[in-house]
């Protein structure tokens, strides 16, 4: 069988993982199933590739697989013309599609994009859907799948499994992680913060732990716009090379994170991969689906709204808050919920069992 996995991919790393985490954490579903592995192949397909590409890797696919993300998305990525393609390509081929650990950002929606989620939802190559935040608004999308569409976790949350790590705090001091990103994300999400108050927050995060005697480290999930913002800091302000790490493969962003003890995140897949480790984590909301995770994972006071900033919060005052929030839950059990876990697992371990006609040990 020839089995294709979508997904969407850059040089942020916690994207990469989710193909990574959803194609070993999928293997072992088909070999639990009793599908050896000389029966199938996998064929990765970016959701972006050229439409000649998408034609030649679907060309005697058996199934498809979207592997996660907030792929129906109402932001400046663009994801609904590319699904839109591969979709039809399925529908001509008679391809099943299975959509997997879905992300819904509906920022700005105005009724023509709800429209076009809503009709991608119609292919009648669609056999299963699984959604990892926002079902309520997912369902809205597609009220006829109110009783099929399911709720799961992200891929990344079996990190620590799918890489085979082991925590490994840093010992004596505690070692607070600070998640740098581009300047210019919170205002393509819809926030006034520019790079100099970006800056700023982290300039006095990192004054504010030295101060308190507390080891930091500033590091990126990879992206070449987060490093090069993570240059720029450490260039204006000082900051020495033991306190930064520029993170280059997917691996070194697993690893990074789970050598720490505390994590004031920003992108989603930092707060993710603390999970995975058990390590506690605040993270600022400048895209809805950060508050639907920490929903999920039964931490909603983890996230600090950025909606404070437009009332006049300062960085320094918003530094303040994460630090108290850290500060709160540091001694706080945090392992992740194998029930949270097994969400996923038990999706794919049923979606794929109906689709191949296989029972398997479960």
């Amino acid at each position: 069988m020839k089995l294709v996995i979508v997904s969407y991919y850059d040089d942020n790393f916690g994207d990469m993982l989710i193909r990574v985490c959803f194609r070993q954490l999928f293997s072992v579903v088909l070999k639990n199933l009793g599908l050896p592995e000389s029966s199938y192949c996998f064929e990765e397909m970016h959701l972006k590739a050229p439409m000649e590409e998408k034609t030649e890797k679907l060309d005697g696919a058996d199934a498809v697989f979207f592997a996660g993300g907030g792929l129906f998305g109402l932001s400046y990525l663009g994801f609904a013309g590319p699904m839109e393609e591969i979709l039809a390509l399925c529908d001509e081929r008679q391809i099943p599609v299975v959509f997997s650990s879905m992300g819904v950002n509906n920022m700005s929606a105005s009724p023509e994009d709800t429209a076009q989620l809503s009709a991608i939802l119609r292919h009648s190559c669609i056999r299963a859907i699984s959604v990892r935040e926002n079902r309520e608004l997912f369902l809205s999308y597609a009220p006829e799948r109110q009783d099929t569409i399911r709720q799961v976790c992200d891929p990344v949350v079996w990190a620590k499994y799918i890489f085979d790590i082991s925590r490994a705090p840093s010992g004596g001091r505690p070692r607070i992680g600070i998640n740098v990103v581009r300047g210019g994300l919170f205002e393509a999400n819809g926030y006034g913060w520019k790079l100099g108050e970006e800056l700023a927050y982290l300039q006095q995060l990192g004054e504010e732990l030295e101060r308190r005697g507390t080891d930091y480290l500033f590091y990126t999930n990879g992206s070449f716009l987060d490093n090069q913002a993570l240059k720029q800091f450490s260039h204006t302000c000082g900051i020495s090379p033991e306190h930064l790490r520029y993170v280059r493969t997917s691996g070194e962003l697993v690893e990074t994170i789970a050598s720490l003890d505390a994590v004031a995140a920003i992108r989603m897949h930092s707060s993710i991969l603390s999970y995975a480790f058990g390590i506690p984590a605040v993270n600022l909301v400048w895209n809805e689906k950060i508050p639907c995770f920490y929903e999920a994972i039964g931490c909603p006071d983890r996230v600090i709204a950025m909606e404070d900033l437009q009332g006049g919060l300062l960085p320094e005052a918003l530094a303040g808050q994460v630090l108290e929030k850290l500060s709160g839950i540091m001694e706080t059990e945090c392992e992740p919920d194998p029930e949270y876990l097994l969400t996923l697992y038990r999706f794919l371990f049923d979606t794929a069992g109906e689709l191949f006609g296989k029972q398997g040990d479960g």
